[in-house]
């Protein structure tokens, strides 16, 4: 299966099968492909084999970063005390955070 674009479903199956864990994700997920977003992929079962579980799948996926997203519904009148004054909360997060 190297350098071609295929389906997750033997890919994860056997990494299920290794690991004794249980994975979910999207059907439309090409190994291989290169792709704008990163995956949501979920792995569920004990904790050292979700630990080997994620770095296998790590490994062979071309993902941007080890990054973490969040996504806030906030009210449009909330807006500007998320983003303070010039933006200065907005920059001290992405400070802090180094995004």
């Amino acid at each position: 299966t190297e350098g071609r674009v295929n389906g997750g479903e033997d890919f994860f199956q056997k990494i299920m099968d290794d690991t004794q864990t249980q994975i979910a994700w999207p059907s439309k997920l090409k190994i291989g492909a290169k792709s704008k977003k990163d995956p949501h992929i979920k792995v569920c079962g004990k904790r050292e084999n979700v630990r080997e579980a994620k770095d296998r799948i790590m490994s062979v996926l071309d993902t941007k970063s080890n990054r973490v997203t969040l996504k806030m519904d906030v009210s449009h009148t909330e807006h500007s005390h998320v983003i303070g004054k010039g933006g200065n909360n907005i920059k001290r997060v992405m400070e802090a955070t180094g995004c």
